[in-house]
């Protein structure tokens, strides 16, 4: 894959590096790391030969010259073969010397988070080593994809615990004409006696801090904590490749058609049967993997479908943790 792709004029501005500068005070708080091009080439090789600095802290067995020789009657020729056979493991030094800082984290790059490649993780996007990071990276087609717009930078957000009742996603033209649940695979019954009161919190939010500062039409993820503070996660591009949960398209688009300054359409679930699948649900464990073990498919289970610690967006925690002030 060629790394010398320029990332498209209208995603510029959704890029983590080019929204975070002019918003980091109301934002969950992140880093931004530039990735060089041998880093991105081996994100797009085939195979998961982790880099050496992974290994970097784990106990090692030694062996003596008596015991590699004992009982054999070879002349260890074979074992130098095996060796030269063995495939060259990458090495970044520079760059998980700037990722160690600032572990435990969730990674993503300009624009996508690795969540199709949570089950090799523990079904987590936490990330507590660098093999954590370097593993899903690697493992991510969403995060392929981000390399072919040109994407070149690596975001590490700070790990926060937060719950997933408490993200919501804004519809923006000229104003805010849409506010949905992002976490539609679960029915929160008391968001519906705060609907009044989150909607004007998060309104407030948005006049504040984001209005007349994000240029064209967006879609504005927040946060907000039990004491009603604000937090921005992300900025996407207002189209069909971003995800709406609780809204058709055709709804949507009514919506902004019609839109009424001050006004806005505000979305929960609001009963068990109105809860969705997770629209990440197809990405898990290749089929061919449940036999490495030897234990079969429902310890694989097991292994790759704990309850995630993780909603499927970046850092947003399932268990109830510390709020952010």
């Amino acid at each position: 894959m060629e790394h010398n792709v320029l990332i498209p004029d209208h995603l510029i501005p959704f890029s983590f590096s080019s929204w975070y500068p002019r918003f980091a005070h109301c934002a969950l708080k992140g880093v931004v790391i530039p990735l060089p091009p041998e880093f991105l080439a081996w994100l797009s090789e085939d195979g998961l030969l982790m880099p050496l600095e992974c290994d970097e802290g784990e106990d090692s067995v030694e062996w003596s010259d008596e015991e590699i020789g004992e009982g054999g009657d070879g002349d260890g020729d074979g074992d130098k073969a095996e060796q030269d056979d063995c495939p060259v493991r990458p090495s970044f030094p520079s760059l998980s010397s700037l990722i160690l800082p600032n572990l435990p984290c969730v990674p993503k790059m300009n624009f996508s988070a690795p969540v199709d490649a949570v089950w090799v993780n523990g079904n987590s996007l936490k990330c507590c080593t660098l093999e954590d990071v370097y593993k899903l990276l690697k493992s991510s087609d969403f995060i392929s994809w981000d390399i072919s717009q040109g994407a070149k930078d690596l975001v590490l957000k700070k790990y926060q615990n937060l719950h997933p009742s408490r993200s919501f996603r804004l519809w923006v033209s000229s104003t805010v004409h849409a506010i949905e649940q992002r976490d539609s695979t679960t029915y929160y019954p008391y968001l519906l006696n705060e609907l009044e009161s989150l909607k004007t919190t998060i309104l407030s939010f948005w006049e504040e801090h984001v209005k007349g500062k994000f240029d064209g039409d967006y879609v504005l993820d927040v946060y907000i904590t039990k004491s009603n503070k604000g937090y921005i996660v992300d900025f996407n591009p207002y189209s069909e490749s971003t995800d709406s949960y609780l809204f058709t398209r055709e709804e949507l688009e009514d919506l902004k058609a019609t839109e009424v300054v001050g006004d806005c359409d505000f979305r929960v679930v609001t009963q068990e049967k109105e809860v969705k699948p997770s629209k990440y649900s197809g990405y898990r464990g290749p089929i061919d993997a449940v036999d490495i073990t030897g234990t079969g498919f429902e310890s694989f289970k097991k292994q790759c479908y704990r309850p995630s610690e993780l909603y499927e967006v970046e850092e947003i925690d399932k268990e109830e943790g510390s709020e952010l002030d």
